[in-house]
């Protein structure tokens, strides 16, 4: 595949399983010194695939946005109040937890 041409090059789309499921490759990679996602990167590689699609969030995100941004039709006013003033915190300063993404800061990453 010619370097001067990225729309030739083949990607896959990656899943949080897939990622959980990581932690189990056996990789040419030091096991001690790695990462799930950094086995993908390379079990992929090794497919031919120049591209990765991965998820950046995980469920604990997902949870935590719906229980900010989605409420039951039967909420109470106070969940309602509850939910408000935590989606106005998030607004006020967007941050993750830990756990929350695949990506914890530049090079290393986690399940």
């Amino acid at each position: 595949m010619p370097a001067w041409d990225p729309a030739a090059a083949l990607s896959t789309c990656l899943t949080l399983q897939d990622i959980s499921k990581a932690s189990q490759f056996n990789n040419s990679f030091n096991a001690e010194k790695t990462t799930p996602v950094l086995k993908l990167i390379e079990t992929e590689a090794a497919k031919g695939y120049g591209k990765l699609c991965l998820p950046l969030t995980t469920e604990k995100w997902k949870e935590r946005w719906s229980q900010m941004c989605l409420l039951p039709t039967e909420s109470s006013e106070q969940d309602k109040e509850t939910a408000a003033r935590t989606a106005e915190a998030w607004r006020l300063n967007p941050a993750f937890e830990r756990d929350e993404v695949t990506i914890t800061r530049l090079g290393v990453y986690t399940p």
